[in-house]
């Protein structure tokens, strides 16, 4: 996710102290959400109170967030590439035409790499699950990527990627049946019914 945001990778895998920050862009969300749903009167205030732990464990993904930001604005619009912060740091306001300032921007980044992190993690989960329990649709995808990619190393964003329609659609039927954020069943039931 901070590649799509960032233009550069955390690299998990490769970094075991960046693996800290799954669980931090967890917190991240919850807290955000207890804010955002709570509407209380002095969010500052009453949160370093009640949420302590979270606050602090907030603080680390905000320092990472304004530590990637930091590194980023360094650089020329050249070297910058086609990422989000990238759009961002050069968008304009479609009613004022005023470019957007550094705090909408860190609060944009940082929205997009805690739900980002989230939403790709459960649909991933949601996806393999599903695969996992129904042989035939594991067949033809399974079928359909050694078909378009001989090794994992083919195996990159571009075109090919792009032209995998079973994986597609197995990713939005995992998305339309299991969605990675709440939404009320009502709503979806009426969606389904027409």
């Amino acid at each position: 996710m901070t590649e799509f945001v960032f233009g550069k990778g955390s690299n998990l895998i490769g970094k075991p102290k960046n693996r800290v920050l799954i669980p931090m862009a967890e917190i991240s969300l919850d807290w955000l959400a207890v804010l955002y749903y709570l509407q209380l009167p002095c969010p500052e205030l009453l949160t370093s109170f009640l949420f302590k732990s979270v606050n602090r464990r907030h603080g680390i993904f905000i320092r990472y967030i304004k530590s990637n930001l930091k590194d980023r604005h360094g650089l020329s619009p050249e070297d910058l590439g086609g990422d989000v912060f990238s759009h961002l740091l050069f968008s304009r306001d479609s009613y004022s035409g005023e470019k957007s300032n550094a705090e909408e921007i860190q609060s944009e980044c940082r929205l997009l790499s805690a739900a980002g992190f989230d939403t790709l993690s459960t649909t991933l989960c949601a996806t393999i699950f599903y695969l996992s329990h129904y042989t035939h649709p594991y067949t033809l995808l399974a079928n359909e990527i050694r078909t378009n990619f001989r090794s994992s190393a083919d195996f990159q964003r571009g075109e090919r990627l792009k032209g995998c329609k079973y994986l597609n659609a197995c990713i939005d039927e995992s998305l339309r049946i299991s969605p990675p954020i709440c939404t009320s069943a009502r709503g979806r039931l009426r969606r389904e019914v027409r």
